[in-house]
């Protein structure tokens, strides 16, 4: 699997915001996230205005791509 590849030192970190996609990407690889690896829900993290002034500013709400960066924009 391809997150295997990915060096744990530093740990990394798989944020979501939304628990169903946690489900989804356990059902995608067909197993739980591989040894090293933590998960973090960020969903109270983030600053709601600012997540809204973004998505406002640069559209794609609902992309997995245009979500991150606004979450990373967000995160508090």
């Amino acid at each position: 699997m391809w997150l295997s590849a990915i060096p744990i030192k530093p740990k990394p970190v798989l944020s979501y915001d939304f628990e169903g996609d946690l489900q989804l990407i356990n059902t995608l690889l067909g197993a739980p996230m591989p040894r090293g690896w933590k998960t973090e829900n960020i969903a109270q993290k983030l600053d709601v205005a600012r997540l809204a002034e973004y998505v406002g500013t640069h559209g794609g709400e609902h992309h997995a791509l245009h979500d991150a960066r606004a979450n990373a924009y967000a995160f508090r």
